[in-house]
Formats: C-alpha cells, structure tokens, sequence
C-alpha cells in the first residue's frame, strides 16, 4: 500500500485522491473497474476495494474481471480487503453496499472521513443521505441513485446484462451545497456517465417508486416486469404502490428540496 497523506488537487495532469469502493458487488464492481483503468496512466492515484470472501479472494488472485459494453477489463484495485482499518484517509469514498450493511459500514468508516472527503452512496432508498450524516458528521454527502445493470455472474467477475447511458444522478449536499469539480473531472476521465441535479430527490423517489412497486410485485407475482404491465391485476397493484409512495413522498416534502 502508498502511504501518503490525502490530498485532491491536481498537478501535471494527475488526480490526486485515495478512492475506496464500500462493496465490489454489482454496482460497486462496475464503477470500481472502470476507475482502477485510471491507474496505468496516474502514479498519484490509489484505487481500494472492500470486497468479502470468495469474491475478495479471487480479486486478489486475479482482479476483478469486468464484462462491459466497453469489453472484458481485468480490473486491479492498489489494495483489495475486508478490512476498512486497512484505508488510508480518503478523498472519494462510493459506497455500493446493501441497505442493510449501511450502518455497520458507516461506524467502520468514520476514522477515514475528513472534512473534504466526498461520499457517494449508490444504493437503493430514500432516506440513505440522512442515515449517512447520523453516523458521519463531515465530508461531503452527495444524495445519488444509480441505474445500471449489472451483478455478480461468479467469484471475481461482473458482468453488465443492460446498455444505456444514464447511471449515476446526483446532487450537492443539502448541508454543504458543494459542487466538486473533481468528482467530475474523475468521471469524465474514467468514463462514467453522470447526470447533476439541483434537485437529486425527485430523482431517488422516481427510482424508489419505480423499484418498490415492480420489485414487490412482480415478485409476489413471480412475474416479469412485462408480464405483469400485460395483467390488469398486477398492474393495477403496481399503479396503487406507485401512488401511495407518491403520497408519502409529498407529505414529506422531499419533492419540494
């Protein structure tokens, strides 16, 4: 591992940043690939993957294998672990985690967060921001969603089954109001599709409303999302989900921020 102390500016060129990706699953291991590209090319970068068990084992054999519309990449991260102690202080940190995990891994990840550190969590729900400033009280929080399709098809590998360019929206800080051209400028670089929103909330409930409704229903259905939009049943269940999340959503203002 390099030892440095952080620091995101630029010089010759080069991006300055110690970058970790929180969960090499699907969507982590999708954008964590397509970064650690940067590496050839950026002595000053450091690329860390937090991945767990056989999936750890064969990235550190092997490095993560990315099957993409850009073609088959062999993705090596600076440092692949299970351990977030072993980070070095982080100026961009994505976490790609599971609702579930959030907690755990934000208590582990306070001792890695300064100030400037940019936080970007693309995971599914509402309320994933206000969960995040609970545990962490600086660093920069940008409220994202993410769209693309991708999963684990074994140990060491991902694989992209869906095209299109809109992947990650996202929006300042409600706190901070920081925009960050070197997020940008990262992405841009590395190729990943982006989309900035004054507003990213309309945006996270537009997906949570898509992924509540179809996601509940077409799995008590054991239906297709097709087949489900073909069936008045279903559908009309689909159209009530929708509408109630549309209710809460506005009863909490959020479409309002």
């Amino acid at each position: 591992m390099k030892n440095r102390t952080t620091n995101a500016n630029k010089k010759a060129g080069y991006i300055y940043m110690n970058i970790a990706i929180i969960g090499v699953g699907g969507v982590g291991g999708y954008f964590g690939g397509k970064l650690t590209r940067l590496l050839a090319d950026d002595p000053q970068l450091n690329i860390y993957f937090i991945a767990r068990n056989q999936h750890l084992a064969e990235i550190q054999r092997n490095g993560l294998i990315l099957n993409s519309d850009e073609g088959i990449l062999v993705c090596k991260p600076t440092l692949a672990t299970d351990d977030i102690s072993e980070l070095p202080l982080l100026d961009l940190c994505l976490i790609c985690v599971k609702s579930y995990d959030l907690d755990e891994v934000l208590i582990r990840l306070v001792p890695k967060v300064s100030d400037s550190t940019m936080v970007l969590p693309l995971l599914n729900g509402v309320d994933i921001y206000e969960r995040i400033r609970f545990r962490i009280h600086n660093g920069i929080v940008f409220p994202s969603c993410v769209y693309v399709a991708t999963h684990i098809e074994k140990a060491g590998k991902v694989v992209q089954t869906g095209r299109g360019a809109k992947t990650i929206l996202l929006g300042s800080d409600p706190e901070k109001k920081s925009v960050c051209p070197a997020l940008f400028e990262l992405f841009d670089k590395a190729r990943i599709t982006y989309e900035w929103f004054e507003n990213p909330y309309s945006e996270i409930w537009c997906k949570f409303i898509f992924i509540a409704s179809l996601g509940l229903v077409t799995a008590n259905y054991s239906k297709t999302v097709g087949e489900v939009l073909l069936s008045q049943g279903p559908r009309n269940d689909v159209e009530n989900i929708m509408k109630e999340i549309v209710k809460i959503a506005k009863k909490q203002d959020y479409l309002q921020r």
